[in-house]
Parts: C-alpha cells; sequence; structure tokens
C-alpha cells in the first residue's frame, strides 16, 4: 500500500510538471503567432545593385514602442555603414543598439 501511495504521488508530480510544460508552450505559441503593430514609412528597395555598394544608410530614423508612443528611442538618428567596414555600436543601456540592428 506504501510503495502504491509513493508511485501515485510521483505520478501527480509528473503531471504537475507536463501541465506546467503545456502551459509554457501555449505563451512562446503566443509569441510567434503576435502580428507586428509597428508601422514602418519610407527606405528603398534593395535590389543587385544596392548589394553591390554595399553601403548601409539609416536617415532621420525614428522609433518608439506602440505602448510607449511618449518616449522616443531613437529620434532622428542617421548612420553610414560602408562596404566591407566594421563598426561597434556603444552605449548605456536601453540607448537603442538593438533597436538600430
Amino acid at each position: 500500500m506504501f510503495s502504491f501511495l509513493i508511485n501515485f504521488l510521483m505520478m501527480t508530480s509528473v503531471i504537475g510538471e507536463v501541465m506546467g510544460v503545456f502551459g509554457t508552450a501555449a505563451a512562446i505559441a503566443d509569441i510567434f503567432m503576435y502580428k507586428s503593430s509597428i508601422k514602418t514609412v519610407g527606405g528603398s528597395q534593395v535590389t543587385e545593385k544596392t548589394i553591390e555598394e554595399g553601403t548601409i544608410s539609416l536617415k532621420n530614423v525614428d522609433f518608439s514602442y506602440p505602448t510607449k508612443k511618449e518616449i522616443k528611442i531613437l529620434d532622428k538618428v542617421s548612420i553610414e555603414i560602408g562596404k566591407n567596414r566594421t563598426i561597434a555600436l556603444v552605449g548605456t543601456s536601453g540607448c537603442g543598439k538593438s533597436t538600430i540592428i
């Protein structure tokens, strides 16, 4: 009887873990199914010619998150990176490095 009780408790623990995994999987699925509400304006198409030239340029880029429109993460940022150049984006936490990427 005692071994049955131990097995039952272990099985309940496993079932609890499995249910936790399902909850996590549902949250991950929500992330993949999320449709972005960020709108982009401007820009030009990438063509064979632009790829061959190899220059990356951003001009007067503004960005704020849809949920915090009053806080500008990027405000009129411009950057030009020539072909075969290596650059580093350096700054404090939250200054927009990842947003630029």
